[in-house]
């Protein structure tokens, strides 16, 4: 499992097996679980999201509950969301309604909410009201860069390191907490916004918060970001 959640289970992997073929099913766990094994666990940097799909049947089977109501039970509801969130339940373009939720990509909630999880991160798991959400020993691994053979690896969908480590997903979407100047940020946009850039869009928030002048408008905001 943490091989997996750190792109280097060694599952197999191509771009028609990854991104293509799964769009066109209704239960991409059965399938992403069917792929072999291509290389051995821990030698080879691949971000492989099939790999990561099988954690929807590894998390159930170990615990006995659905991903979607554990998510609900352990961050939604202690977390206080105050949006409607959700899994993605439909295939990546083509809309074809799954059996399983896409745990690879695919939450669907606002950005006060997706806030929430940059504010857990930079509290290393402790949420606001006193819950530990995740353990202070899971931050720290989950921040930390091991060196495998090939290099560094990646963080349980962290990316990026500090100061400003991010988790950035389909769409640009973006959540960054900075835990130097204590700041969450997060953007929510169209598929379409190929140019944002987030390493621009975190200059230009820091800069705006310390000069008053650079912040203009509430609505030129919205329109630009």
């Amino acid at each position: 499992m943490d091989m997996v959640m750190r792109h280097c289970s060694g599952r197999y992997y191509d771009v028609v097996a990854d991104f293509a073929t799964p769009q066109t099913l209704d239960d991409q766990t059965a399938y992403s679980i069917k792929l072999p094994q291509q290389h051995p666990p821990g030698t080879v940097d691949q971000y492989n999201q099939m790999a990561y799909q099988t954690l929807q049947q590894v998390f159930e089977k170990a615990t006995g509950v659905l991903i979607q109501n554990a998510s609900r039970n352990e961050f939604y509801n202690p977390m206080q969301f105050e949006s409607e969130t959700y899994w993605q339940m439909e295939g990546f373009f083509t809309g074809i309604s799954q059996r399983h939720p896409l745990v690879y990509g695919g939450v669907t909630t606002s950005c006060p909410d997706l806030a929430r999880f940059g504010w857990l991160w930079l509290n290393q798991g402790n949420w606001s009201n006193g819950r530990q959400v995740f353990t202070k020993a899971f931050y720290d691994k989950a921040l930390s860069q091991p060196q495998y053979p090939f290099g560094r690896a990646r963080r349980y969908g962290n990316w990026g390191g500090p100061p400003d480590v991010k988790s950035e997903g389909l769409g640009r979407q973006i959540v960054v907490f900075n835990p130097t100047t204590n700041m969450v940020l997060t953007r929510v946009g169209s598929f379409g916004t190929v140019w944002f850039k987030p390493g621009d869009f975190i200059d230009m928030v820091t800069k705006a918060i310390k000069d008053p002048k650079l912040r203009g408008r509430a609505e030129d905001w919205i329109v630009a970001w």
